[in-house]
């Protein structure tokens, strides 16, 4: 489904911020360390996210690389931009700035629970709105 997006950032989908992400997961410190999550780095990438990113790349980053600032952004960049706007629309959610941060900050399956809570009517003009 197309959604009509300007291409402003070459990534090929919404137009992040990423320099305010980072700010916010971790005060721009590359060591910065989750105990609850396990996140690790700049932007707070958990070990699922790690392994995703290295299947879909065929790459073998291992979790202290996380805290290897490039790579831990690199990692970010392509789920801000990739995949959560791709799981997104695999569940008929619009990948608009607002639900992309949502899903980075709350998990994709939250943001997917409380979508599907809205009103039928209220989703589809969401739909409607951001096609």
């Amino acid at each position: 489904m197309d959604y009509g997006f300007t291409n402003r950032n070459n990534r090929g989908g919404v137009d992040m911020n990423l320099e305010r992400i980072k700010t916010i997961e971790s005060s721009n410190d590359p060591k910065a360390y989750n105990a609850k999550s396990g996140a690790r780095g700049l932007f707070q990438v958990t070990e699922v996210v790690l392994h995703d990113y290295n299947v879909s790349h065929d790459t073998r980053y291992g979790i202290e690389d996380l805290f290897d600032g490039a790579i831990n952004e690199k990692i970010a960049a392509w789920y801000v931009y990739s995949e959560i706007p791709h799981i997104l629309v695999h569940f008929g959610i619009p990948p608009v700035e607002p639900f992309v941060i949502a899903a980075y900050n709350w998990g994709v399956g939250n943001v997917k629970k409380w979508f599907e809570t809205l009103p039928v009517e209220t989703q589809n003009y969401l739909r409607k709105y951001y096609k």
